[in-house]
């Protein structure tokens, strides 16, 4: 996990470089834009930072997202099947639990408010991300499950934010800003190829298609469905993908916006 967690963040960093020197952007926009660390993370981060330009940096992330759910279930297509396919059914889903839901927004509410007070990056993202683990964890209760309605208004307001923030596109939108969104997405996912690889040498026990979902840059929940449907291992993709996610918001992205913002004047 460490190895294709700094590996693929490090080869983001460097392509991030290369897109700053063909579509002019800054470097807090490129840096932000390229970080495999999920679209709304990286918007909200970016809305932090002064000099980074939040339209451009969701059209980055967008594009990745429509890249690699587009390139990476093509891929895997060609792949051998994996041996984990499962048909899950709604009476193996855990029911939602009133209790369990009331202690996560007390402690999520506790947390942003703390994190607030020290002014942590991304509060509205990163309290409730840690509260829900400690529930879980502390009740051993494997899904506390939000209402249908929590989660139809949240996607409408999240889509609804992101909409606002490609209101520009059309003025921001260059045939060289989009050249190098398209150079660098795809030199992201061969990288992935190549320290698939590597790991699957490194790791025979998992298949190259388990390490490949793992390593896409994509979200958790488009590569989560993409393994349920080829049959890879499920837990090790989801796994990989929130480690590096916690890794990118909790040491990566507070690191790269702290600097940014003392060095960069951002």
């Amino acid at each position: 996990m460490i190895l294709m967690t700094f590996s693929v963040v490090g080869i983001a960093l460097l392509l991030s470089y290369l897109f700053m020197r063909m579509s002019g952007e800054t470097t807090a926009t490129s840096v932000l834009g390229s970080l495999p660390g999920g679209l709304s993370q990286m918007v909200l981060i970016s809305e932090e930072i002064k000099t980074a330009n939040s339209t451009v940096v969701t059209m980055m992330q967008t594009f990745r997202i429509f890249v690699v759910v587009t390139v990476v279930p093509f891929f895997t297509a060609f792949l051998p099947k994996g041996t984990h396919l499962k048909n899950l059914s709604i009476d193996e889903l855990t029911q939602f639990n009133m209790t369990h839901f009331l202690v996560f927004v007390i402690l999520g509410t506790s947390f942003f408010i703390g994190m607030k007070k020290i002014h942590f990056p991304v509060p509205e993202l990163m309290a409730p991300i840690l509260s829900m683990a400690i529930v879980q964890f502390i009740t051993n209760h494997p899904v506390v499950e939000v209402p249908s309605i929590v989660l139809i208004l949240s996607q409408i307001f999240v889509g609804a934010h992101l909409g606002l923030s490609l209101e520009k596109v059309r003025d921001k939108l260059t045939f060289r800003l989009f050249g190098a969104i398209v150079l660098t997405n795809l030199l992201l996912i061969a990288f992935c190829i190549f320290i698939t690889y590597i790991l699957t040498m490194i790791h025979p026990q998992n298949t190259f298609l388990d390490f490949f979902i793992s390593a896409a840059p994509g979200g958790i929940a488009e590569m989560s469905i993409t393994a349920i449907e080829t049959g890879a291992d499920l837990s090790t993709v989801t796994s990989f993908h929130l480690f590096r996610i916690f890794f990118i918001l909790l040491i990566a992205g507070p690191l790269l916006t702290y600097g940014m913002k003392k060095w960069l004047k951002a």
